[in-house]
Formats: structure tokens, sequence, C-alpha cells
């Protein structure tokens, strides 16, 4: 009788121990795909904020991709950031539900290394961890009719 109640108690130890190992295979796991879908989630939302038809330039009506309006990226975050100030919130709410608790910034490199940024979204929640992804682009400036380097800067956080 003795020696089937060790028997039990060592399987019992022994299958506990098992589970343990099998469930911190399983965490890593999946803390590994939650990695993988946090960083596609950064390059869904940088996708969809390149390709906004409101700030991408256009020739003839005919849009031009990998190209970034200046006048119009700047118009467009005077708009958001003035309508989560103001009266009008629906378009805050808007861009809110599109781009979600991220940051999204447009940088002008210049020839002698200085930068000039521009923010178009930023939330205002709290975050623990954040993704962040940088696209280069062509940023086409109409006032002067020149282009330059130009780096959109999206932050997604978590």
């Amino acid at each position: 009788m003795g020696e089937s109640i060790a028997i039990i108690i060592v399987l019992l130890i022994l299958m506990v121990f098992a589970f343990i190992f099998y469930s911190r295979i399983k965490e890593a796991s999946i803390m590994e795909k939650k990695t993988l879908f946090e960083e596609l989630d950064v390059v869904k939302l940088a996708q969809i904020a390149y390709s906004l038809p409101e700030v991408q330039c256009s020739f003839a009506e005919v849009p031009d991709y990998g190209c970034i309006d200046k006048l119009k990226f700047i118009y467009l975050a005077k708009m958001i950031n003035e309508s989560f100030d103001g009266s009008n919130k629906s378009i805050y709410f808007y861009y809110r539900e599109l781009f979600g608790t991220a940051k999204i910034s447009l940088d002008k490199i210049e020839n002698n290394g200085d930068i000039e940024s521009w923010d178009l979204y930023k939330t205002n929640r709290t975050w623990s961890s954040k993704n962040t992804i940088f696209m280069p682009i062509v940023l086409y400036d109409p006032s002067t009719d020149k282009n330059t380097f130009g780096v959109l800067v999206v932050e997604k956080y978590a």
C-alpha cells in the first residue's frame, strides 16, 4: 500500500513538472507570435499612412506613389490637430479609428544634415511598448517645385 502511494505521488510530481515545462514552451511560442503580429500591424499602418490619397503627390490627376506632397501633409496635420482641440472632432475621430494608438510623422532631411519634422497624428493614450518603422520617400515641395529626401516615421504603441 505504501509503495503504491509513493508511486502515485512520484507520477503526480512528474506530471506537474511536465505541465509546467509545456506551459513555458507554449508561452514562449505565444509571445513570439504576438511580437510578429505587432510588427505586422506597424507595417500595415505604415502602408496605410504611405498611401493616403490626402498627402500623395499627383501630377495631371495621376497619383505618384512613393511621393508625399509637403504642403498637403502639413495642411492635413494642421486639420487633424485643430479638430482635436476644436468643435469638429469628427475629423480627429476618423483618423483615430484609422491609425489607432500610433504616432505618424514626416522628417525632411536636407543635404547639410538639418532635419525638419512634422507630426501628422499622435495618440494621447499611454503605452508600454512601441514598434517603429522608417519609410524613405520623395518629399515634393510645390512652392519651390523641388524634390527632397524624406522619411515617414510610423510608431505603433502597444
